[in-house]
């Protein structure tokens, strides 16, 4: 069943392409660097236009942690813009996760679906809160994993025009064939920065 699951993602980024461009205004591309006291997560983020996804946003990152966990990914979000209502935003679409564990020795490749859910809590001050969820079932988990679940809060607010600092939780885990691992389960602090 798992040969079917690359033909599945495909559809899945397609239509998530087909859906209606919104005009807006071009944003640079930006840099972030998270941190907790065990793990580094650094993050390039740029619009979708480049894909011809022009409500899109593209996320490729690296996360590495005390037990050398070495974690790649790249996501695709899409706002839904139907689905936005006052000061809430909602976007969605795969993502897909590429996992070295340093201490089980097991290498893993997941698409997860999910996305991110954003309230302007404070308009004046650019204050949000933000939640973001990722799953990946059985079926698009590969290699020794299970399923993976990337869970995550924060609040974001500007810092200057360029930067905006961050601060939230996050519960990262990967569920093994032989053992579960748990990649992160921490509060964390981090800078976003336009380049």
């Amino acid at each position: 069943m798992h040969n079917s699951s690359p033909a599945v993602f495909a559809c899945l980024v397609a239509w998530l392409a087909s859906s209606p461009a919104q005009a807006q205004d071009e944003t640079p591309p930006q840099g972030e660097v998270m941190l907790t006291d065990e793990s580094i997560q650094l993050t390039y983020i740029t619009d979708g236009g480049g894909i011809g996804v022009e409500n899109g946003e593209l996320q490729v990152g690296g996360f590495l942690n005390e037990q050398r966990d070495i974690v790649g990914s790249a996501a695709l979000l899409v706002e839904a813009t139907r689905l936005r209502y006052r000061r809430f935003e909602v976007s969605f679409g795969p993502k897909a996760y590429a996992a070295l564990l340093g201490d089980a020795d097991e290498d893993i490749f997941s698409i997860a679906v999910g996305g991110e859910v954003r309230f302007d809590l404070l308009r004046r001050s650019g204050v949000d809160l933000v939640a973001q969820g990722w799953y990946a079932p059985d079926i698009l988990t590969f290699g020794t994993g299970d399923r993976m679940y990337d869970l995550s809060g924060m609040v974001e607010l500007p810092l200057t025009e360029r930067v905006t600092g961050f601060a939230g939780y996050r519960y990262f885990k990967v569920n093994g064939i032989i053992d579960d691992t748990v990649l992160e389960n921490s509060v964390f602090l981090g800078i976003r920065r336009d380049l």
